[in-house]
């Protein structure tokens, strides 16, 4: 997940899904375009869901991985909503959430289920917040949000009831204080590549 210096949000990586597609582009007999785009709509949910890795098989990165995914179990979107919730805990607290000597000792910190309460690492996480991430980050899939649009629905209501002001342009602002001299650079380096063209 990257943010640009606009303050947009960008998802870059999607390994598991490409690979997945590939596999099915190279196994799958000749199709129409239409069926071809029902297709991979098909196989980028199989694989985001886990369905296309195969129970037993462990794909992605390991500190960003479900309990059930570093389990190497059958996979839904409740997994995505854990790794979702580990990138949302970092991101409030500036700490990494499950990062060992090694990627066993990673996996096993998963397992385990034990981190620190959000508030505990950094105060300015309000209690609700801490609480919709500890339930993002249950072990437990029954306890967990049910899916990212429940989990929206939650940070939404903390946003507006807590009064965060949230948006790309703030974002943005934010993001020009802290780069400001490298996009400046870049800027320079812009328009000296015109100036030469």
């Amino acid at each position: 997940v990257l943010v640009t210096y606009s303050g947009d949000g960008k998802v870059v990586d999607f390994g598991i899904a490409k690979t997945a597609l590939r596999t099915h582009r190279d196994t799958a007999p000749p199709m129409s375009s239409a069926s071809r785009a029902s297709a991979t709509e098909s196989s980028l949910s199989m694989s985001i869901s886990g369905v296309g890795t195969g129970a037993g098989k462990i794909k992605g990165k390991i500190p960003y991985m479900s309990p059930e995914q570093a389990r190497g179990d059958e996979l839904d979107q409740r997994s995505d909503v854990f790794s979702l919730g580990i990138i949302l805990y970092e991101l409030c607290t500036g700490r990494r959430l499950f990062r060992g000597a090694s990627d066993h000792e990673t996996a096993q910190m998963i397992l385990a289920g034990e981190y620190p309460e959000p508030a505990t690492v950094n105060a300015r996480v309000s209690p609700r917040l801490s609480a919709a991430l500890q339930r993002a980050l249950a072990p437990d899939v029954a306890r967990r949000f049910q899916s990212a649009r429940e989990m929206l629905a939650e940070l939404e209501a903390i946003q507006h009831d807590e009064h965060v002001p949230v948006s790309s342009v703030a974002l943005g602002k934010w993001m020009e204080s802290l780069f400001e001299e490298r996009i400046a650079a870049q800027q320079e380096a812009v328009l000296a590549s015109k100036q030469l063209a």
